[in-house]
């Protein structure tokens, strides 16, 4: 079993609580000016052809109450994305785990060779705030260029770890090509 990293799941949920809260409420400040101004009995006569009726009032509330619901399964929807996100660094390569489509998790197979830097980053205003950031592996002789580790905890520690492992295999990987080569020696002399 290898080294597994994960995303805050509590702080990824935290985050996209404050990002879609501050969203319903700038829309909901919005209905309620648009209610005050010139009421929402406008929509009436929009609606009015498709055979819609709409109070003012009525559509105020309404609004509200779809706005939260669709809040509940935005979030519903984040939670279920990244409920089995992980990285997991074996040996010799990494698995990072993600879920497609809500019910399938779809892995990716990524040899130590082809990571050439480690690095990460958290300049955002929620990263500060909710003490997270992104980890990014540089990748080369891939289509993507980067992974990235989004909303994780101890980013310096974090980071040190993964240049140890990735450290520690090519050290291995060193030895024994030295090994190999110190063999091919002695066998192209004749033997031991």
């Amino acid at each position: 079993m290898g080294t597994i990293f994960r995303p805050n799941n509590k702080k990824v949920m935290q985050v996209s609580l404050v990002k879609i809260a501050s969203f319903v409420l700038i829309f909901i400040v919005i209905l309620v000016i648009l209610q005050l101004a010139v009421g929402l009995s406008v929509f009436t006569d929009i609606l009015a052809p498709f055979g819609i009726t709409i109070d003012g009032s009525d559509a105020l509330l309404w609004s509200i109450i779809f706005i939260f619901m669709a809040s509940l399964l935005v979030l519903a929807w984040i939670y279920l994305s990244i409920i089995n996100e992980r990285y997991e660094f074996f040996d010799d390569k990494l698995i990072a785990y993600k879920t497609a489509l809500l019910v399938f998790s779809n892995s990716k197979e990524i040899s130590y060779q082809k990571i050439s830097k480690v690095w990460f980053e958290n300049k955002g205003f929620f990263d500060g705030l909710f003490n997270t950031g992104t980890i990014i592996l540089d990748l080369s002789s891939m289509t993507e260029k980067e992974l990235r580790m989004n909303y994780m905890d101890k980013l310096d520690q974090s980071a040190d770890l993964i240049q140890q492992i990735l450290r520690s295999y090519q050290l291995k990987t060193q030895a024994v090509y030295t090994e190999k080569y110190k063999i091919d020696g002695i066998l192209s002399r004749g033997g031991l």
